[in-house]
């Protein structure tokens, strides 16, 4: 890992809160939850801390709002649980995640966590620490390292109202559907469909970029989407010319078949001086399109 040299001034944080349906009314109060993400990151930024920590700042203050999809008010799967993934990694290689996890007041933290201790070397017996865990595991974890103020008494602890109402709504939609053998694409799930994510560069020069999801409504329980696949919801990665972080949002299947974040931040830590970041960002979107045969929705925050 490269040592760089400490720049006071040079810090800089995106965050972005996923794309998909959101409520007229809902759209300032959601300004202003991202406006305060950033404020608290530069804040830590301010204090030196590191790029993965302050981009853990930014996604842990959306996942505390129901306004997002991710953490508290996150969108139910089939059995009306939360079940979220988060995924952090930066420009030095380093990653970890967490996916289908239960009960965990901030899912960030749990892979925050996760990045750092797996940078400490292995354990006892030269086991390899982990830098993915998912469900019941994940959850266990949490608990060896005694990360209490994550744990809740209770998975029903992060159902919001609104959440449970659109749940409610959806599943009947589902059941009368399917109760007449008719798949209604009329009546497409349209509440938030989102992942909130980061990018961040902190003032010694290194990046980081995070995601945070609840993934689909009404998903099969156990399903695991983008924000919990390194390169396929967020990358990072440095050579001697680039620096490049990369967090993204959409359809989390189609994302992972191509790993969309990887090939987006591939191409362009491989920029050319005559290419426009732009111009690299939209033919990689347009191949990604095309591959996946789809119209999904994507909104991306990358930091170069």
């Amino acid at each position: 890992m490269a040592v760089l040299e400490k720049n006071e001034n040079q810090y800089f944080i995106a965050v972005h809160s996923g794309v998909g349906f959101i409520e007229h009314e809902d759209r300032i109060n959601l300004s202003h939850l991202l406006e305060k993400a950033c404020k608290e990151a530069i804040e830590v930024l301010k204090q030196g801390a590191s790029c993965a920590s302050a981009v853990s700042v930014a996604i842990e203050i959306l996942e505390n709002d129901g306004l997002t999809n991710a953490g508290f008010g996150s969108n139910l799967n089939f059995e009306g649980k939360v079940e979220c993934d988060a995924c952090i990694c930066d420009s030095n290689g380093f990653y970890a995640s967490v996916g289908s996890i239960r009960g965990i007041k901030n899912p960030i933290n749990i892979a925050t966590k996760l990045l750092e201790d797996s940078k400490n070397g292995t354990e006892i017996m030269c086991r390899v620490k982990p830098i993915f865990l998912v469900g019941e595991g994940a959850k266990n974890w949490a608990q060896n390292k005694q990360l209490t103020d994550q744990i809740l008494s209770s998975d029903d602890l992060l159902i919001s109202k609104e959440a449970k109402e659109s749940w409610e709504y959806y599943k009947d939609i589902w059941n009368n559907n399917n109760n007449n053998n008719n798949n209604n694409n009329n009546n497409k799930l349209f509440w938030k469909q989102d992942t909130v994510g980061a990018v961040c560069l902190d003032s010694y020069g290194y990046l980081a970029a995070a995601v945070s999801s609840g993934g689909l409504i009404l998903k099969w329980p156990g399903r695991i989407g983008e924000a919990a696949i390194f390169g396929a919801g967020c990358w990072a990665k440095s050579n001697k010319n680039n620096s490049v972080a990369c967090s993204l949002t959409g359809t989390g299947e189609d994302i992972m078949r191509t790993m969309l974040a990887q090939q987006i931040g591939e191409n362009l830590i491989n920029l050319s001086k005559y290419q426009m970041p732009e111009q690299i960002i939209q033919t990689t979107l347009n191949q990604f399109i095309k591959s996946t045969h789809t119209n999904s929705q994507l909104e991306i925050q990358t930091c170069q």
